[in-house]
């Protein structure tokens, strides 16, 4: 693995060799630092959209909520450490019938719509707390519906009553959203263009003033 640090102080060692002054020396050395920083930091910028979208594809805004870099080391982390996200099944009925209708043998009901258009499922950036985070998730929700067209499901309905079982009817699935090959695949990438960019950064310094 390239080492930043190590191959600064080689390039200062052939500054060395070339009779510069100290004071030019440490101004390159420097300069050289502060453009691989820039560099890491746009790497690290764009290693961050592409883990916002695949939390996106899988419709996770916990894990895009969580995601982070992680201290000390040019990698993407989740704050907990966690890169399953399970969501538990959810009941529905309860809320669907809040406000119904009554029948004449006293059950309550609600026709509701479902299949509806695309326009109307919720937007996963909605719950993202984090601006910058939730900018990125929103771009790429809105370029995804430009090149779908925003195409409209077929409206239908169904009945939901008071009959029928809270904990069998009207239940949305447990989901376990898994990001471990995502980050894996994120990360190792990162480790290719640090060397990259430490490498070659250092080669253009050389090229230079060597």
């Amino acid at each position: 693995m390239t080492n930043k640090y190590l191959e600064l102080f080689r390039l200062r060692d052939k500054l060395k060799s070339k009779g510069l002054s100290e004071s030019t020396i440490e101004n390159i050395v420097k300069q050289a630092d502060i453009e691989i920083q820039q560099k890491m930091q746009e790497a690290m910028k764009d290693a961050m959209d592409q883990a916002i979208e695949a939390g996106v594809d899988k419709e996770s805004a916990a894990f895009i909520n969580e995601l982070r870099p992680a201290p000390g080391a040019f990698m993407l982390e989740t704050e907990s450490g966690n890169t399953s996200f399970k969501e538990p099944p959810f009941p529905m009925l309860p809320n669907l019938l809040r406000n119904p209708k009554i029948s004449k043998d006293g059950t309550l009901y609600k026709v509701i719509p479902v299949g509806k258009s695309s326009d109307s499922k919720p937007r996963i950036s909605n719950n993202i707390f984090d601006a910058q985070k939730n900018i990125n998730a929103k771009r790429i929700e809105e370029s995804r519906d430009r090149k779908s067209n925003r195409v409209s499901g077929k409206q239908e309905f169904r009945t939901a009553t008071s009959k029928q079982s809270p904990i069998r009817d009207w239940i949305i699935p447990e989901k376990t959203k898994d990001f471990t090959e995502d980050l894996k695949s994120i990360n190792d990438r990162l480790q290719d263009q640090l060397e990259e960019i430490i490498m070659s950064t250092i080669e253009d310094y050389e090229e230079n003033f060597v």
